[in-house]
């Protein structure tokens, strides 16, 4: 997958926030999100509004810790590079990134090779990756919906749609997994006449 960086080879996303990501074009916390921050503090990470705002911001992280919360196992980084597709130097810098803010742990096994840092997500922390993924997903919906026409269309053919396969891929997602999240997005009507699925946006 292609990265966009800087002339000091940092991705541009942790430069500054996507252009799809800004307040006054989409709610910052949905409500039936928002709730869901209420939660007891059970886990070692805290979870603070302005901090998810910020790591959702992250798309290579918020696809790592994706892969992670999915995966619920220990990966070194040479399997999550290869799983994820993506370059060495960005999956090491999502990792230490998502270690620093506390959401993902690495540690050594003892019984494995003793050179290679495992790192993991701990169950402590998944109710906290869990919301702050379903504030990622609530974003990312809003994005996928622009490439739904303004006419029914069904699902088959938006799967079929170079662009929207692409964009899901982008954003980590499977085409199955863009279509769920697009359903979700206000700005998307879904009908369903004789078992087949249409959506169509409603709003520009």
């Amino acid at each position: 997958m292609a990265e966009n960086k800087t002339k000091k080879g940092v991705p541009n996303e942790y430069k500054r926030p996507p252009e799809w990501l800004k307040d006054e074009d989409f709610p910052s916390i949905p409500k039936e999100i928002a709730g869901e921050f209420g939660m007891e503090q059970e886990s070692q990470f805290v979870l603070d509004k302005a901090l998810v705002k910020l790591l959702i911001r992250r798309i290579r992280a918020m696809i790592v810790l994706k892969f992670f919360f999915d995966k619920n196992d220990a990966f070194y980084m040479t399997e999550v590079q290869k799983a994820l597709g993506l370059c060495q130097y960005t999956v090491q810098y999502n990792l230490r990134k998502l270690e620093q803010v506390g959401l993902l742990k690495s540690r050594r096994f003892k019984d494995f090779d003793k050179s290679l840092l495992y790192f993991f997500l701990p169950n402590s922390n998944r109710k906290a990756a869990e919301i702050i993924l379903k504030q990622y997903l609530w974003h990312v919906g809003f994005q996928l919906a622009r490439y739904i026409p303004m006419e029914r269309t069904t699902v088959e053919q938006i799967k079929a749609d170079r662009r929207f396969v692409d964009k899901c891929q982008y954003f980590g997602l499977t085409v199955d997994e863009g279509i769920d999240i697009t359903k979700e997005c206000p700005h998307i009507k879904t009908t369903y006449d004789r078992g087949i699925t249409f959506l169509e946006r409603i709003t520009q």
